[in-house]
């Protein structure tokens, strides 16, 4: 019962918190951040995990703002909004146990925080070194959540392979003339890759069947959204 309460609770706190912060993106900030805070102390004390299992949340109220903020029209603001509040509520009372519903949402959260990095570069003129700073901090963590079910010693080689692909393919990513959305799912996309090779070869089930399945399936996605994607005039 409490945890439904709770749930119920944070998930209103983010559709308040949000729909009254669109005017104001520092306002917004702000209310994200502490939102954060309070789900964080809310699950720490609820279900008494180690930090690693709570950064879920974190992650993806980050994205949702992140995702809020890019989106311009009204009519589709309230529409993402309704549904995050709903999708934050099922991740509360899922929290404590693997699932893919879990999974789901914390790939969501990655290709929406590294959205709203990329945005940042795109409306801002964000440095670019200050960029690449925050595409490796935030992947880092994405690699401790995603590994938080696994005690290897093999891990940390695995998250400094990931960090160092990552770095590199946003770091190349800033000069092409592409739109930020499609600069993201791009990373978003090797991340992905490295990520669930790494999870399968903990799990023992990492195979060349697999390998060229997800490989097949990751070109046929890039090659669909770079051939379709508007690419902007590079400027002398």
């Amino acid at each position: 019962m409490t945890k439904h309460l709770s749930a119920i609770s944070l998930s209103l706190l983010l559709l308040f918190a949000l729909s009254g912060s669109t005017g104001s993106i520092s306002l917004l900030a702000v209310f994200v951040l502490g939102l954060i805070l309070i789900t964080y102390l809310v699950n720490f004390f609820r279900l008494g995990f180690t930090w690693p299992h709570l950064l879920l949340p974190t992650f993806f109220l980050l994205a949702v703002g992140f995702v809020f903020t890019i989106i311009t029209t009204p009519t589709l603001r309230l529409i993402f909004l309704l549904v995050a509040a709903a999708l934050f509520y099922f991740l509360e009372t899922k929290l404590g146990r693997e699932s893919h519903y879990l999974q789901g949402l914390y790939l969501f959260s990655i290709f929406g925080i590294y959205a709203g990095l990329f945005a940042l570069r795109f409306y801002l003129n964000l440095n670019v070194w200050l960029l690449l700073l925050l595409i490796i901090l935030a992947t880092y963590f994405f690699s401790i959540q995603g590994f938080a079910g696994f005690d290897l010693s093999s891990k940390r080689n695995f998250i400094f392979i990931i960090v160092l692909v990552i770095a590199q393919s946003g770091l190349g990513l800033t000069l092409w003339p592409t739109h930020f959305l499609i600069n993201a799912a791009v990373l978003f996309t090797f991340f992905y890759l490295l990520w669930i090779f790494a999870v399968s070869a903990f799990l023992g089930k990492l195979t060349m069947k697999k390998i060229f399945w997800q490989i097949g399936l990751v070109s046929v996605f890039l090659l669909i959204i770079l051939s379709s994607a508007a690419w902007r005039p590079l400027l002398s």
